[in-house]
């Protein structure tokens, strides 16, 4: 999925990870790890992650089955909040 501005694109994988391009650049940024996704199913850790939304001030924020929500710095792939929902 792209930012609004299209310069960030972020991939999820089978791995349970988010890999985050520079789109301008058309460099790998960084690969991040989605925590509490390791029990993974037959179709991988992706259909573990309900879904995820893009900030136009380079955040990302996904929701697991597990209710848990983490936002991560699309920059520099640092966690910038994690909390779970009710």
């Amino acid at each position: 999925r792209l930012t609004t501005d299209e310069k960030y694109l972020v991939v999820a994988t089978t791995k349970n990870t988010l890999l985050i391009y520079d789109n301008h650049k058309s460099c790998l940024l960084s690969e991040v790890e989605i925590k509490g996704s390791k029990h993974s199913g037959v179709a991988g850790g992706v259909a573990f992650i309900n879904g995820f939304t893009l900030s136009t001030h380079h955040a990302l924020a996904w929701l697991e089955a597990s209710k848990d929500v983490s936002i991560i710095d699309l920059v520099y792939g640092w966690p910038l909040y994690q909390f779970h929902c009710w």
